[in-house]
């Protein structure tokens, strides 16, 4: 089994804390990413698994195997960096068959493997190329199939597509969660993208100044943000966060003011909570509408002007300015009729929209919300 454990770990650079007390568990199989933005300690994190950096405190097993101390090469992972890192003078066939060369593997055996991952990733027709002659995507694949073929306990992804097209990084991940699928590995994924990691992931841990916020499925950390970084940080266009007080507070909930001045029910816990007091509202763009609101009927409305209106096809991006100047985004159907520059009211419904408190935390939710289609 290729469990991953991580216990209390700790990494200093000198004075300079990168990661702080971080335990989790990756299970065997399973596709695991790695998210936050630049600096977070993501890449670090997967660095000191790979072996590459040395924790300053805590263990790391793989496998059952406490590897905390342990060399790269006994660790039995295989990283994919962001850069490829092929040999240029070499082909194909060579640049993947080079690590089970200089690990003493029989030519027979080594010959097996390459074709073997060259068939899973579809570059059997490339094999006496060299890199030089590849697209991005393909020498991507090279790369990866460098991996495949060391037939490690767990495969560690540094940010693989971000060289890629945007294009070419959708069809790539698609190919690397068949290729999980196809593979049944264990796999550990870094990315500053939240949409990679939402489209890709089992489980996400998402990551801020070296701490673990919050670990879940995609939609359970879309759903149920824990504080205000994460729900700030899942999702795209990102939510709408005000500054907002408390009406009213009771067994139903917490009645807050909109911008404007409007008021909305919100279907949270109200313990500890009395009138006038300081809350953070959180509107996802998606659960705003345009004249109405999504799924049912405003309870509130809010007024403004669209200052910019992206036509998207199949959707709608609206960057408003309200009557008080508060800014928010909306994002609607794309059949819609939203002009530039016109008088336009968004509909807020108070069951769809998030309520965190002074610390940043999340209240919690009086009844699982029914986010419309």
């Amino acid at each position: 089994m290729a469990e991953v454990e991580i216990e209390r770990l700790h990494k200093s650079f000198g004075d300079l804390g990168v990661l702080n007390d971080i335990s989790m568990q990756i299970r065997h199989g399973e596709f695991m990413v790695f998210v936050g933005p630049s600096g977070c300690g993501k890449s670090t994190l997967l660095r000191t698994i790979a072996g590459l950096e040395r924790p300053t405190a805590g263990r790391i097993s793989i496998g059952g195997d406490d590897v905390t101390r342990w060399p790269p090469a006994r660790r039995g992972v295989s990283m994919v960096f962001q850069s490829y890192a092929l040999y240029p003078h070499m082909t194909v066939r060579e640049n993947i068959a080079f690590g089970l060369k200089v690990a003493k593997v029989p030519a027979g055996e080594i010959d097996g493997r390459v074709r073997e991952a060259a068939g899973v990733l579809q570059i059997d027709h490339l094999l006496d190329r060299r890199p030089k002659a590849l697209s991005g995507g393909q020498r991507q694949r090279v790369a990866i199939g460098r991996s495949i073929v060391r037939q490690p306990k767990a495969f560690l992804f540094d940010e693989p597509l971000s060289n890629l097209d945007a294009e070419l990084r959708v069809q790539m991940r698609v190919e690397l969660v068949g290729l999980h699928e196809r593979l049944g590995a264990t796999m550990i994924y870094v990315t500053h993208d939240q949409v990679e990691a939402m489209t890709m992931a089992d489980r996400i841990a998402v990551l801020n100044r070296g701490q673990v916020e919050q670990i879940g499925a995609p939609l359970e950390l879309y759903r149920q943000p824990r504080n205000l970084f994460v729900a700030g940080f899942i999702g795209s266009p990102r939510m709408n966060l005000f500054e907002t007080t408390v009406a009213a507070a009771g067994p139903d909930g917490v009645s807050v003011r909109l911008p404007g001045g409007g008021i909305v029910l919100v279907p949270v816990s109200a313990d500890g909570l009395a009138e006038g007091q300081a809350l953070t509202l959180g509107l996802r763009p998606e659960h705003l509408g345009i004249n109405e609101a999504p799924g049912g009927p405003a309870e509130a409305t809010m007024t403004g002007q669209a200052q910019l209106v992206e036509h998207l096809g199949g959707e709608i991006l609206a960057h408003v300015v309200l009557d008080d100047g508060t800014r928010l985004d909306v994002k609607t159907h794309g059949h819609g009729e939203v002009q530039r520059a016109t008088a336009i009211a968004v509909g807020v419904r108070g069951e769809l929209a998030y309520l965190f408190d002074a610390a940043g935390d999340c209240l919690p939710a009086l009844r699982q919300r029914a986010l419309p289609a």
